[in-house]
């Protein structure tokens, strides 16, 4: 009999100001340090996907919304050295006040940048998911261990 394997549920929540979005860098984590990420986390045990986006934007970055300011636009299944995540994805284009790096400890900059010119060292699956939210498609699934993405 083949044994199931259990999935990780994430979030990740693109900040959106007009054409811009927040990314945070990787620092001292141990996975990807270095590179630019969108504030992100683990769905913790009795909490809802939508209740962990909202609590881990106001944990990484200080902006605190309500549940109406807070949109699913994409859900990826993600795999990673034998790690199977789902991830839901998230924008937030209409909050109040100027996020910033909350979690010095885990991240060494923060900063607005142009969704159409994002730093060299982003994970590879944001612009993936970037251009399939363009796309409208709803789903995708990505690894760097694949030899293609699907969608």
């Amino acid at each position: 009999m083949t044994q199931r394997f259990h999935i990780i549920p994430a979030v990740f929540i693109v900040l959106r100001k007009n054409d811009y979005i927040f990314l945070l860098r990787r620092y001292n984590t141990g996975y990807s340090d270095g590179h630019y990420t969108l504030p992100a986390g683990h769905v913790e045990a009795g909490e809802s996907f939508h209740d962990a986006a909202i609590r881990e934007l106001a944990e990484e970055t200080g902006i605190v919304v309500s549940p109406q300011q807070v949109h699913a636009v994409h859900t990826m299944y993600r795999y990673r050295k034998d790690e199977p995540y789902l991830d839901v994805y998230y924008e937030v284009s209409a909050f109040e006040g100027e996020p910033e790096n909350k979690e010095l400890h885990k991240c060494d900059h923060a900063e607005w940048f142009p969704i159409d010119a994002l730093p060299e060292q982003v994970l590879p699956y944001i612009p993936f998911m970037l251009e399939n939210v363009r796309k409208k498609y709803l789903f995708s699934e990505f690894s760097c261990e694949w030899k293609h993405t699907h969608l």
